[in-house]
């Protein structure tokens, strides 16, 4: 063989070598990237799956504290509406007191107390010196004692509802 022929020979195996060399590259950058993508592709659906799991967990716990809050509402408005139903019938029935409401001579001037001294003499010694009050004047402040009795109840029953959903800052809940 001639010299041209083996230099041919030569760079044409070396040629070979390259391509060869560049072929195996190729096919090694086309498999590494079809494994980062398979990788990417199952940690993206670990991903979501936890995020699926995450999610429907907190969906049964938001369900289970609605349930709570319901639970406790009721509760709270059973108690409310007890509370009410008590103050109503105080109020009802006291309002039918033979004695009424009565204040203190002291405080009204010019009016001379009319000294009831037809009973015994210990049984009338404090209203001796009281005033009954006018029959409007004592059903305008019975009324006003039952709604203020009312919006009591009603503001008790809201610290209830915010304690019991842990609502108030201080509540180690």
């Amino acid at each position: 063989m001639s010299l041209y022929a083996r230099l041919i020979a030569v760079l044409v195996l070396f040629g070979l070598l390259g391509a060869a060399m560049w072929g195996m590259q190729r096919r090694g950058q086309l498999q590494g990237r079809a494994e980062i993508q398979a990788r990417w592709d199952k940690e993206s659906r670990e991903r979501a799956e936890a995020e699926k799991s995450a999610l429907l967990a907190r969906v049964k716990n938001n369900e289970r504290i609605v349930e709570q809050q319901a639970l406790d509402g009721q509760r709270i408005r059973k108690d409310v509406n007890n509370e009410l139903n008590q103050i109503h019938a105080a109020y009802g029935s006291s309002g039918h007191t033979d004695s009424g409401l009565r204040v203190s001579a002291s405080i009204c001037h010019g009016l001379a107390p009319a000294a009831d001294t037809a009973g015994a003499a210990g049984s009338n010694a404090a209203a001796a010196f009281t005033l009954a009050l006018p029959p409007e004047i004592e059903g305008n402040l019975r009324d006003l004692m039952q709604e203020a009795d009312t919006v009591v109840a009603g503001c008790r029953a809201t610290q209830q509802f915010i304690r019991a959903n842990h609502m108030y800052p201080g509540d180690p809940g």
